[in-house]
This record gives C-alpha cells, structure tokens and sequence, in this order.
C-alpha cells in the first residue's frame, strides 16, 4: 500500500438506514478513508471482500444468511488480512466475547454514537499504516514537532479528558493557545489523481510557508493532516483585544497562493468554539464548509454561511422510479438522460443542498433500481457506492449517473444471463400452474428472480399487456374451455377452478372479456352443434 492510498472500508448492516447514513453521512474521503461498498448480509459482505480486500469492515454481528460472526470466521478462515468492528443492537456480552475472540478490533452497541465510531476508524487506520511502515505526510513534515503534532491531533478528535489535561499539555509544550474564543480553518489543495509524491511535498510546504507568513501577527498553530490539507487553530481575539477577520485572512493567503503557483487552493473555516474541547466540532464544521466546493462555484472561501439549514421535502425520499425503470428496460438512451436531469433538479429544492444529501440520493436511487432489475448480482455496491462518494462535483456526478444507468439500460437489453423468451414462458408456466389461486406479479416476479416492479415493465415490454390483463385473459380463456368441456359444471365451480371465490366478480370480469354472463356462455356452448 502506497502512502498516497486511502485506507479502504466497507460498511455490512441489514438496516439501509445504517448502510447509507454511515456511509454518506460521514465525510469519510476528508480522513483519507474510502468507502469501496455496503452490504446487506454476510454474503454480499464476503463477495466484496474477497474482490476489494477493504483494511476495515464494520459489520452488524445479527444479519439474514450470514451474521457478522459467521463472516468474520469465513474471512479469518481464507486468512484475508481484515480488520473488523462489530456493531448490534443486543447488550450480550457473549457476542461481544464472541467477537473479540475472532479478533474484533472493538465491538460498538446500536444505537451508535458516530462521533466514537469515527475515531476507532481513524485509531486503525494510523495503526494499519504504522503496521505497513507508513508514515503520514504530516509525520515526515513535522519530525521535531512530533509531541505537539499528537496533541492537536488529540485536540481535533476529543480524545481528552478534561480541560485541565489540555491546559497541562499547552503549558507543556510551549503552545500559541489559551482560553480565548477560537475557529479551525482548513486549506486544501485540490489535487489531481496523477500527482507525484514529490510535487505534493513541494505543494503542502509552499502552503505552510504562505499560511506562516499571512499569520505571523496571529495567535495560531497549525497542522498538516494530509498531503493536501492543513489545518489552523486561529483565536478570535488576538493580543489588544484585536479581532480576527478569518475572511480576509483566507484571501490574503489564496491572493498569494493563486499569484505565485498553479495550485487550487480552498478554504473552509469552521464555526467558533469557546473552549478547546470544542476543536471537534469545529473542526468538523469546516470540513461540512469545504464539502460545497462540489458546485464548484467561483468561491473559494467557505463558511458557515454557505450551509443549507432547510430540509429536503418528504416527498424526497419517495421519488417514483416507475418511468426510469421503464426507459431501462426498453433501453431509451435519450429518455434515461432526461429523466435523470429531473431527477437532479429535484433534488436542488434549494440552489445548493448539502452535497451529503444528494451523494445520498443517488446512492438510494442506485441502489432502488438495482433492486428493481434483479441486477445486484452484476452490479455489486462495490460499483455504486465508491464512485459516487469519490466524485468531485455536482456536474461530474450527473453525467456519471447519467453513463451508469444507461450502461445498465445496455446490460439488460444484452439479456443479462436469461433471455426475454425464457422469462415470459417461465412466467406463463407458473400461470397456468397456479390457475386455481389469486395470481400476484410479485409472485410470479419471484418465480423468475426479478423484482416486482421490473418484471411488471419488462413483461409489458415484451407482450404489449400489462400483466394484470394478460392474467385475467389467461383464466377466461381457462373458464371458457372448461365450460365447453364440461357443459353441466356449476358456473361457481368454474369461477373456483380459476381463482375466484366471489361469483360476482368473476360474472363481472367474464362478461366484460366475453361480452355475455357465464351462464349464457355455457348454454350456448350447450346448443352448439
């Protein structure tokens, strides 16, 4: 593993609601953490093991097919080097026990407290790049400062105790920070994936140099996190109670920046904490701040201002897919694109969302197709999942959602392992087998391992009827010759053979599909010669 390598993690929950807040929520690419999937059981979970090799897997110890005690045994078993975290909603220490047995880093009980969560992730991830003899950019930058590097870095995750414990270690180390009002400010270099390790040693020291020199007269210290982020704690008020202007602090340093180098600089500038306790926080904010570079706006400056306060609408969260999914399955490459520009204006029900929630929104709709075409074999999470947290900007995801799913409108035309004949005579054998019961699309859907929604629009597709009607045909066609067969069969035995045990409705159904009463059928079927 590269030193300019994420460490990779993979999020295993039957509760979607876990699955993708964890994996949305959580600015994962900002502590140089990459999400390579989700899953919603032990088995998917091992799939994308066995194909991604993640650093970390958190899984759900209670999950249908395989539990997360039963993966975690396959994996150690294959001797594939994973690290786990154990999460379940049942306080029994025996699974805890259990775990920690298979070699479980920790073992968190639901409901989960992110903030605990995150600093386990990032506790192993130091220890995995310690373990492969990595040393961090900020390490190798701040060797002589190695104490005080610790100590902000504590500061940042809230690993102390007390305040007290903070002001020892101020003291201690000599530190430019006290009691006063503060905000962390973070610059990152928006870098490009073809990046040598020696041009961002030169990018991250020039930075430092630009950011010491805007910041000489401030009270200030600062960190390097990453190869392309250093953060600063600047107080508020500085010696003669002058306040800082954290604005025009930024634009001085991005004047500099932007008149002597190429570099693509951003700044985001987190909300002001009162104590050092609240460096988390603020920390945090900044990071939510910088996120909005997304819409790539001529902006370059980010606080707290930018940040959407208003909630998506309900109506959000139950988008109807029924068209799309059609447009799908008759592969109208044209008409996907459109559909999927709507649904990308909707989601702007302000000018700038929080990018969280629309990276969220796709990988819901991702994920509610794949399941609608029975194609989540094919396409793994794998596949959704880390481009759409990876990507940069709101354009570029657009036109990645728009490839994807007419990549996967082509996958199904292709057949995608059964062809359309053998899905519509596998649906008819089950019709006709089942004629004496009431014949649901979900039913016959399962039969031929597609979803419900799917196979009601392929079948439609492929039959020009809608299934419901070529049901009811199906049993009329069913009625009409058993009627001719066996003339003296009780109308009501005939409207049990297929399915109705309403006389009435099965009258109604075959008069309108007939254009006479059951009765007058079987009598003139009778006189026939």
């Amino acid at each position: 593993m590269d030193a300019d390598k994420n460490i990779t993690l993979l999020i295993a929950d039957d509760e979607a609601t876990i699955r993708n807040g964890l994996s949305t929520v959580v600015p994962w690419e900002q502590f140089g953490i990459t999400i390579v999937g989700t899953a919603e059981d032990g088995r998917e979970a091992y799939d994308i093991i066995k194909s991604c090799n993640p650093d970390i897997v958190i899984t759900d110890i209670r999950m249908p097919g395989m539990d997360g005690l039963e993966l975690m045994e396959r994996v150690r078993h294959d001797r594939m080097q994973t690290n786990f975290i154990i999460l379940s909603g049942y306080g029994d220490f025996k699974y805890a026990q259990k775990a920690i047995q298979l070699g479980a880093k920790n073992y968190f009980l639901k409901p989960i407290k992110i903030d605990e969560l995150v600093t386990e992730i990032r506790q192993q991830k130091e220890k995995i790049l310690q373990s492969n003899h990595i040393h961090s950019y900020s390490s190798y930058l701040n060797v002589k400062a190695e104490p005080k590097e610790k100590f902000l870095k504590k500061l940042l995750k809230n690993e102390f105790y007390s305040y007290e414990e903070i002001r020892d270690e101020i003291g201690r180390l000599e530190l430019k920070l006290n009691d006063s009002p503060f905000r962390v400010m973070v610059f990152s270099i928006e870098g490009k994936d073809d990046r040598e390790q020696e041009e961002e040693f030169q990018q991250i020291n020039y930075l430092m140099d630009i950011v010491s020199q805007e910041l000489q007269e401030t009270r200030y210290e600062f960190l390097v996190s990453s190869s392309c982020e250093l953060l600063t704690i600047i107080h508020t008020m500085q010696p003669k109670s002058v306040p800082v202007n954290y604005r025009f602090l930024a634009t001085r340093c991005l004047k500099q920046v932007n008149r002597d180098s190429t570099m693509d600089v951003t700044v985001g500038i987190g909300k002001e904490g009162t104590v050092l306790t609240d460096c988390s926080n603020s920390y945090k904010t900044a990071l939510m701040c910088l996120s909005y570079s997304f819409y790539e706006t001529e902006q370059k400056i980010f606080d707290e201002r930018i940040l959407c306060t208003t909630p998506p609408p309900a109506a959000a969260n139950q988008m109807d897919y029924n068209n799309l999914i059609y447009s799908i399955t008759a592969n109208q490459t044209e008409k996907i694109r459109e559909l999927c520009r709507e649904y990308f204006s909707q989601l702007l029900y302000v000018p700038m969302p929080s990018p969280n929630y629309i990276r969220g929104m796709c990988i819901y709709m991702i994920t509610d197709i794949q399941k609608a075409l029975g194609s989540q074999k094919e396409l793994s999470q794998a596949e959704v999942i880390f481009p759409v947290n990876t990507i940069r900007s709101f354009e570029e995801l657009k036109s990645y959602m728009e490839d994807f799913l007419i990549d996967c409108a082509g996958k199904q035309q292709s057949g995608g392992g059964s062809s359309g004949k053998q899905i519509i005579q596998a649906a008819e054998y089950y019709i006709k087998t089942h004629m004496g019961e009431k014949i649901l699309a979900k039913d016959v859907a399962r039969h031929v391992n597609l979803s419900d929604v799917y196979f009601t629009s392929y079948f439609k597709l492929k039959t020009g009827v809608n299934f419901r009607d070529y049901v009811i045909r199906i049993k009329i066609d069913h009625a009409k010759g058993l009627m001719e067969r066996m003339p003296h069969k009780p109308v009501a035995e005939v409207a049990a053979a297929i399915g109705y045990d309403d006389y009435r409705s099965f009258y109604r159904v075959f008069k309108q599909n007939t254009g006479v009463a059951p009765s007058d059928y079987n009598r003139n079927n009778e006189k026939a010669p």
